[in-house]
């Protein structure tokens, strides 16, 4: 049942990464600019491949409730530093840039840490819901990693419809 979710998140997780590193090394203009901008290109590419890791990870054939929780207590540690790293120089920035960069990443990485501790605790009902709050909190952090990388590139649409605005009149 969670083979096919994961196999999915995966797929859609490395397609975006593979579309957001095509992107931003074009605008490799934007990777030289600003320690910030740089930063929330490296975490939005981090979240993306963290997805792809942690649902190659879980796919992994025989794998214990213990050594899943373990990994994905290891994965949330690691963002949570990655992601706190991002806090102090963004302590000025408007709520709904911090909501979408900083916010909902945090939730789910604290929703991965929940989630691993109940399968490190080996409740038997908690292996079961652990995994239904990986994967919304999976999909939480797909949905917010493709926006921020639309974002980071420059809302690509935009600059063809200004032009193609811009030659009717």
């Amino acid at each position: 049942m969670w083979h096919d979710f994961y196999v999915g998140m995966g797929i859609a997780s490395a397609a975006l990464l593979g579309f957001a590193f095509l992107g931003l090394s074009e605008r490799s203009d934007r990777m030289n600019g600003h320690g910030g901008s740089r930063g929330l290109e490296g975490h939005t590419l981090g979240s993306l491949l963290g997805l792809v890791t942690v649902s190659l990870v879980i796919l992994i054939p025989g794998q214990s409730p213990k050594s899943l929780g373990l990994t994905l207590l290891a994965a949330g540690v690691v963002g949570l530093a990655a992601t706190a790293r991002l806090l102090w120089p963004l302590k000025q920035a408007s709520p709904a840039f911090l909501a979408w960069r900083i916010v909902l990443p945090l939730v789910v990485l604290l929703a991965d840490i929940l989630a691993s501790i109940m399968l490190l605790v080996g409740a038997r009902s908690s292996g079961m819901e652990s995994l239904y709050l990986l994967s919304a909190a999976f999909l939480i952090l797909l949905l917010t990693a493709a926006r921020n990388a639309w974002e980071l590139l420059g809302r690509p649409g935009q600059e063809r419809l200004k032009l193609h605005k811009g030659t009717r009149g």
